[in-house]
């Protein structure tokens, strides 16, 4: 959705290394609450009812923020 909104300011949506990680975290957050419930025999909705806050929070944490300069100190 950023390269069709803004084709040339995409520096901070890159892969390298925001997607990757996201990738990632996903793929574990869901072999980590979905094999569990396979297992113990817990409901298939309970799956994305952990995994999608879990992301939430994930990309939160990892999101990419602007360096801080003096510029930026004087925008605030």
């Amino acid at each position: 959705m950023v390269r069709l909104a803004k084709p040339r300011d995409v520096e901070p949506f890159t892969w390298e290394p925001y997607g990757r990680r996201l990738l990632f975290t996903a793929i574990g957050v869901c072999f980590g609450t979905g094999l569990p419930a396979v297992w113990s025999g817990i409901p298939w909705w309970t799956v994305p009812v952990v995994a999608v806050p879990v992301m939430v929070c994930a990309a939160w944490s990892m999101r990419p923020r602007p360096p801080r300069t003096a510029f930026g100190a004087l925008l605030r």
